[in-house]
């Protein structure tokens, strides 16, 4: 009983180092699932602040060609009309390069926000795992050290068990393996008797007296 407890603290007691293992692996995981997370976040706010300026630079551009647009509309001098649209063009131009940019800036902000999800979700998922392997290496050490009482109470047990054994046996090795019959004179009317004396025996212990009584001739 003593080994067996004495292996089954042993078994125990190995599993704590592979369950703080796994308890470190996974936190490690979890922070660099948090810190991409963080990073995913930071990229999409930037991404989506980039996509928002696109946009009001469009509206921009946009509100300016109106004006050059009502300028020409309202200029009857036909050199000035002339140079009212050059500059339509110009931000003709201008505002087909800001609408590729918002495109741009739009996409990148949704690739963003779909990353930071995913980011986010992963480091949830390993923060999870992380609590669980910390959990299940508490949880190991404290039956380690349930294992490990057992054990000691086991040899204990033993100990005293071999002791008590030894003693009952040294006591059994004291005792004589045949009784010893002491003649003794007796004012007793009976021609056959005598008186045995057993020494050593222990209370409630007894023996087999055995008397072989010669005939008269």
């Amino acid at each position: 009983v003593a080994t067996a407890a004495q292996k089954a603290a042993a078994d125990t007691a190995a599993r704590i180092t592979t369950e703080q293992k796994q308890a470190a692996d996974a936190a490690a995981q979890a922070k660099i699932a948090a810190d991409a997370a963080v990073k995913a976040t930071t990229e999409k706010v930037s991404a989506i602040a980039a996509a928002t300026k696109a946009i009001e630079d469009l509206a921009k551009v946009l509100a300016d060609k109106a004006v050059l647009a009502e300028q020409a509309a309202k200029e009857t001098d036909q050199t000035a009309r002339t140079e009212i649209q050059k500059k339509i063009d110009e931000v003709t131009t201008k505002v087909e390069e800001v609408q590729k940019a918002v495109e741009s800036a739009t996409t990148k902000a949704d690739a963003a926000a779909a990353a930071q999800a995913t980011a986010v979700e992963a480091a949830d998922v390993a923060t999870k795992e992380a609590q669980t392997q910390a959990t299940e290496a508490i949880d190991v050490k404290a039956e380690s050290l349930v294992k490990t009482a057992e054990a000691t109470k086991a040899v204990a047990a033993a100990t005293v068990a071999t002791k008590v054994a030894a003693a009952a046996q040294a006591a059994a090795a004291k005792v004589p393996s045949k009784a010893t019959i002491i003649p003794k004179t007796s004012s007793s009317t009976s021609k056959n008797s005598a008186k045995a004396t057993v020494t050593g025996l222990k209370p409630g212990q007894k023996v087999k007296v055995t008397v072989n009584v010669k005939p008269k001739p």
